[in-house]
């Protein structure tokens, strides 16, 4: 058997249903955590260093964010921002020095947020990264170039980010990237049958038929895969559980996340079958096509859920 290192993440963070809003995190945050709701017109992200300091988002009311948040303006030990797709963001920062920027692509801007209250318009393809420490004005201007002449979205986009960082000698490391592009989220749950895995596929499939990508035959063979483990490895086959599966749909990029009520599996422990071996194997594979078919693939830690990202 051959070993192979699977990526994790917080996979419930990623995931919202604010229209046009299109949130990333790192899943390396260095001791940072995060906190989000969400609805169709608006979005309220906690940064903090503190776990205990993000536990008033437990009191927001989704249905009106923005009146809840009234409320909370005065936390000091987390930087709180709303977003509201009818163009603005909030900004309020805390005491912990963070750091965030919004970058302007029609205006080629780069606002810096860290001076306390804050407002600002936001447009279709603007970019809001959250950072661990802050930019120098050549670091900032260079990286504002890099963002508005890379072709990369969503995790590919923080990926290749990080990389450039890297390249320029800079150490502060991006923690989440919000994206402002048209985009659509959808959701449903299905029951631990085979017979409903093609009828999954061909509902995520038909969201996507006007997109004519030529990876239509990548993404199915992937949700094969994913759904076969979930369903037969996940759910153990029986019938009473449930499978959520959630994805969001843009122009160039979907990214799906699915969850299966199982006890879940070693992550750090995974392995493909090669050689002889992998003819007498009938399973040991999927993970293994998963990864190599998808442009990013990772699992929570318990390992009873899969985000897998596809860019076209």
């Amino acid at each position: 058997m051959k070993k192979f290192k699977v990526k994790t993440k917080d996979t419930s963070e990623d995931f919202i249903e604010t229209n046009g809003v299109w949130l990333t995190f790192q899943e390396n945050k260095e001791g940072y955590f995060f906190a989000r709701k969400s609805n169709k017109s608006e979005l309220l992200l906690g940064v903090s260093g503190s776990q205990k300091a993000l536990h008033f988002f437990d009191n927001v009311n989704s249905g009106n964010i923005l009146e809840s948040l009234s409320s909370f303006k005065n936390e000091s030990e987390a930087n709180l921002y709303y977003i509201n797709i009818h163009k603005k963001i909030l900004f309020s920062q805390g005491e912990m020095g963070f750091y965030a920027v919004l970058f302007k692509r029609k205006e080629d801007s780069a606002l810096e947020m860290n001076e306390g209250n804050f407002q600002a318009k936001i447009e279709e393809g603007d970019i809001f990264i959250g950072f661990s420490a802050p930019l120098l004005p050549s670091e900032l201007d260079k990286l504002r170039v890099f963002l508005f002449h890379s072709k990369g979205f969503s995790y590919v986009l923080l990926r290749n980010l990080q990389k450039f960082l890297s390249q320029i000698n800079v150490f502060s490391l991006p923690l989440f990237v919000l994206e402002v592009f048209p985009h659509l989220a959808y959701g449903f749950s299905l029951s631990s049958s085979l017979n409903n895995i093609n009828v999954a596929i061909e509902l995520i499939k038909n969201k996507m038929i006007k997109l004519h990508s030529p990876k239509i035959w990548k993404i199915e063979t992937v949700l094969q895969e994913a759904l076969t483990n979930a369903v037969t490895y996940g759910n153990q086959l029986d019938f009473s559980k449930t499978l959520k599966v959630s994805y969001e749909i843009g122009e160039k990029i979907l990214r799906i996340i699915i969850k299966d009520e199982g006890s879940g599996f070693n992550v750090k422990d995974v392995s493909v079958p090669v050689g002889m071996e992998a003819l007498e194997k009938i399973s040991g594979r999927g993970i293994y096509i998963m990864k190599k078919f998808s442009d990013a693939l990772f699992y929570n830690q318990k390992g009873n859920e899969v985000i897998l990202f596809f860019k076209f």
